[in-house]
């Protein structure tokens, strides 16, 4: 339930993609799709992997990585490394969300847009399929006061575009006890 309050403000619709189908939609991008990492612990376990395996030879000296202008290739590749993995992680309170995020290296500057929030200018990128359509397995409809006429506004948008509208499935947490 505190997903539901926590990002939709009155009504919330969840879509579930099919792991394989989404990658290959973005083939194209400088992009991973990254399972997100909760908590200190995991995060310092998880850079401790990754640094092994994409140093390998010099994972036991990070002096030498972060060294001298001759090992300027080195810290790019280190921090270009750093940029895609700080999205990867948050805070252990958010555990129950068990994200995953597309992680798009070096976005083209030019095609970013911004949208409000709060006193904030949030970028974002409109990311085109290369396929006519997204790999939807399923789309839930969090609780909410209309949960009838959302579903029903749901399944008509899918049934629109292509899709079937029987992926659309309410939340069985009820909005009030």
């Amino acid at each position: 339930m505190s997903q539901w309050r926590g990002y939709a403000s009155r009504q919330g619709v969840s879509i579930t993609f099919k792991m394989s189908g989404l990658r290959s939609c973005f083939s194209d991008l400088d992009a991973e799709l990254l399972q997100v990492a909760y908590g200190i612990n995991e995060a310092k376990r998880h850079l401790k992997s990754v640094i092994a395996e994409k140093f390998p030879d010099i994972v036991d000296d990070i002096d030498y990585l972060l060294g001298t202008e001759k090992n300027d290739e080195i810290r790019r590749k280190f921090k270009d490394l750093l940029a895609t993995l700080v999205p990867r992680f948050k805070h252990f309170g958010f555990r129950e969300e068990q994200e995953w995020r597309l992680v798009i290296r070096n976005p083209p500057t030019d095609k970013l847009k911004f949208r409000p929030r709060g006193q904030l200018m949030l970028p974002y990128l409109e990311l085109k399929s290369k396929k006519k359509k997204l790999p939807i397995s399923a789309v839930r409809i969090g609780p909410g006061v209309n949960d009838d006429a959302v579903e029903k506004s749901v399944k008509f948008f899918l049934e629109t575009r292509g899709y079937d509208p029987d992926l659309v499935k309410p939340s069985s947490t009820p909005y009030r006890t």
